[in-house]
C-alpha cells in the first residue's frame, strides 16, 4: 500500500473505532480521541472533552480497528510536578519555570546536558513587536499515565489573551505547546524565543505554515483580529537523529492519526 485509501470499508459497530496512519512510516504516538471514552481524559484549551490513548503501533499508510475498552496503564511511567516551585520531572527531562512562565532550565535526562544557555536566557519567551506580555499564572490541568498538561495564561497587547498548554508524554521526549491566541488588537508579530545553548541539541517545529523558525525561535504574524490555534513542539535530540528522522518527527505533529467510528470490514 503506497497511500492511504480515500475510503475505508467499515462496518457499523458502536464498540469499535478504526485508526488510520496518513504517513508512510510506522508510528506509535499518543492518539487523541473525541467523544470516545478510552484512555486518559482531559479538557483542552478550547474546552473540548478529549481522551489521550496509547493504541500501539500503526503501520505506515495502514489502519487498524480497536475495541473501545479501558486501557491498561503502566504507572511506572509517571511525572512529578511541583507547582509551588515551578518544576516538572519526566523520564526524559527536568524543566524549571521562571516567574514569567518561561522555561528557565531544561535538562535532557537522556543525554545528560542542559539545553538552556548559561547566561540564564529562558526558552519559550513571548514578546510582541509592540505592547506588553503579562504572565497571569499557571495550573496543572491533566495528570495521568500517558500525559501531564500544565496551562499558562497571558495578557498580551491591549485587549488580547494567550492560553497555552504545555504537554509532556510518557512515550516521547517531545514537548508540545498547544496554544490559543485570542487577538483583539492591531496587527503585530509574536516572537517566541528559543535561544538554545547549542541549536544542534534540539529541534523546533509547528503544525501551521505561518509559523517560521530560525536560530532565535519562532515567529507568528498576527495580521487580523481573531483566534489563532497552533501547536509547536520542542524535541531534544542527539546525533542518533538524522535530517530525515527529524523531518519524520515534524510530520508526526503535523499529520495526526485519523479516527473513524466502526470496524474495518475485511470480509
Amino acid at each position: 500500500m503506497n497511500t492511504l485509501p480515500k475510503s475505508i470499508p467499515l462496518t457499523e459497530h458502536g464498540q469499535w473505532i478504526t485508526v488510520c496512519n496518513p504517513l508512510p512510516f510506522d508510528r506509535d504516538d499518543i492518539v487523541y480521541l473525541d467523544g470516545i471514552p478510552m484512555g486518559q481524559p482531559f479538557t483542552d484549551i478550547r474546552g473540548r472533552e478529549r481522551f489521550a490513548a496509547d493504541l500501539g503501533l500503526l503501520p505506515g499508510y495502514g489502519a487498524k480497528s480497536v475495541e473501545i475498552h479501558d486501557l491498561p496503564a503502566d504507572l511506572s511511567l509517571k511525572f512529578d510536578y511541583d507547582a509551588e516551585n515551578g518544576r516538572l520531572h519526566t523520564r526524559y527531562a527536568d524543566i524549571a519555570f521562571d516567574g514569567s512562565g518561561a522555561i528557565a532550565s531544561l535538562f535532557d535526562n537522556i543525554r545528560h546536558r542542559q539545553l538552556c544557555r548559561p547566561d540564564g536566557t529562558a526558552l519559550n519567551r513571548f514578546t510582541l513587536s509592540w505592547g506588553e506580555v503579562k504572565f497571569l499564572g499557571s495550573r496543572l490541568t491533566t495528570y495521568g499515565a500517558y500525559q501531564l498538561h500544565v496551562r499558562f495564561e497571558y495578557a498580551v497587547g491591549q485587549s488580547s489573551h494567550i492560553t497555552q498548554e504545555l504537554i509532556v508524554s510518557a512515550k516521547s521526549p517531545r514537548i508540545d505547546f498547544h496554544t490559543l491566541i485570542d487577538w483583539q488588537d492591531k496587527p503585530a508579530q509574536l516572537e517566541i524565543g528559543f535561544d538554545f545553548a547549542d541549536s544542534s541539541h534540539a529541534a523546533l517545529f509547528a503544525d501551521i505554515p505561518s509559523v517560521t523558525a530560525d536560530g532565535a525561535g519562532l515567529h507568528l504574524p498576527l495580521t487580523a483580529a481573531g483566534q489563532y490555534e497552533l501547536t509547536y513542539a520542542l524535541l531534544p535530540h542527539g546525533a542518533e537523529y538524522t535530517e530525515e528522522s527529524l523531518k519524520e518527527a515534524a510530520l508526526l505533529l503535523r499529520r495526526p492519526p485519523i479516527v473513524y467510528h466502526g470496524r474495518l470490514d475485511i470480509g
